[in-house]
């Protein structure tokens, strides 16, 4: 009984990882990735099933010690992963991305988001920071702008 148990928490705690398996971002919530400086949060239940969420990852990159083809790489990566989107919200500097906010179709009842901001497009922004979101839950659009205010 106690392998059952122990098999069945190990399989739901792949579940996260398996939801955003099929992104080209996945690979910076997957282990610290080393070409970026920066923090990352990764927060799952709890507090989070007061907003109507299940999952929440971020990372928020540093200009100091990352290299820019490593952001110009990110950037590419949530661009690709945006024309999966069945809904999006999208800013552009230049040819540069400034901001993204993705709604990708949905894993069973679970709706799932992206959002990404580069700060670093604009010097007089603060702070000068470009940050990445992943999120599952059951939350709309609507409710997560609302939170994200």
């Amino acid at each position: 009984m106690k392998r059952i148990l122990s098999l069945f928490v190990f399989i739901l705690c792949l579940i996260p990882a398996i939801a955003q398996k099929d992104l080209n971002i996945a690979i910076y919530f997957s282990e610290p990735y080393k070409e970026l400086t920066g923090s990352s949060v990764f927060i799952e239940g709890g507090d989070l099933t007061t907003y109507n969420l299940s999952l929440f990852r971020s990372i928020t990159i540093t200009p100091e010690g990352t290299p820019e083809t490593s952001r110009k790489l990110l950037e590419k990566r949530v661009i690709k992963d945006g024309q999966l989107a069945i809904k999006k919200e999208v800013a552009m500097i230049g040819t540069q991305l400034y901001y993204g906010f993705y709604v990708l179709p949905p894993i069973g009842k679970k709706q799932r988001y992206i959002f990404y901001r580069n700060n670093l497009l604009k010097p007089e922004a603060k702070p000068q920071e470009i940050m990445l979101v992943y999120i599952e839950g059951k939350a709309s659009p609507t409710e997560l702008k609302q939170i994200f205010k």
